[in-house]
């Protein structure tokens, strides 16, 4: 069941937000990494928790390096669903909380999981751009493994 979803804000930058997310979505099946960095916080503002290693990215040349690896694992293009957005923002900062299913072939096995992911926003030169995101899957406490197999 899908969750109820309401949105915190004034309204032309919840719209803007989303905008800049539907932006991402659409570069992300092009698998289309210059574009998809064009949403991100220039230089070394950005930090970000992906779910491929390392702990951490610094920066979007580093990222873009992981962008391109990422992209590089699939044979043929990727598919992406999204549930559950929510945007809040206030000021110059915003956020974005949705799940996400990325699905494809993947180093040659067909793959789909399903993967909680934030959006960390901030507004500059009256552009919302990425500054921090995060993608996580969660995990069997007694085991340490990753549950892909989840589904909303």
């Amino acid at each position: 069941m899908p969750l109820l979803v309401q949105d915190h804000g004034p309204k032309e930058d919840v719209e803007a937000i989303r905008a800049q997310c539907e932006g991402w979505i659409a570069a992300f099946i092009a698998k289309d990494v210059d574009k998809i960095l064009t949403y991100y916080a220039p230089g070394d503002e950005l930090i970000s928790y992906d779910i491929m290693p390392p702990l951490e990215y610094s920066g979007l040349e580093v990222y873009r390096e992981s962008w391109k690896n990422f992209f590089g694992s699939f044979q043929g293009d990727p598919g992406f669903e999204h549930r559950d957005m929510q945007i809040k923002c206030s000021g110059d900062v915003g956020f974005v909380t949705n799940l996400i299913r990325v699905s494809g072939n993947m180093g040659g096995k067909d793959a789909s999981m399903w993967l909680r992911e934030t959006h960390c926003f901030q507004k500059i030169d009256g552009t919302w751009l990425l500054v921090h995101d995060h993608v996580s899957v969660p995990m069997d406490m007694a085991s340490g493994r990753a549950l892909t197999d989840l589904t909303p």
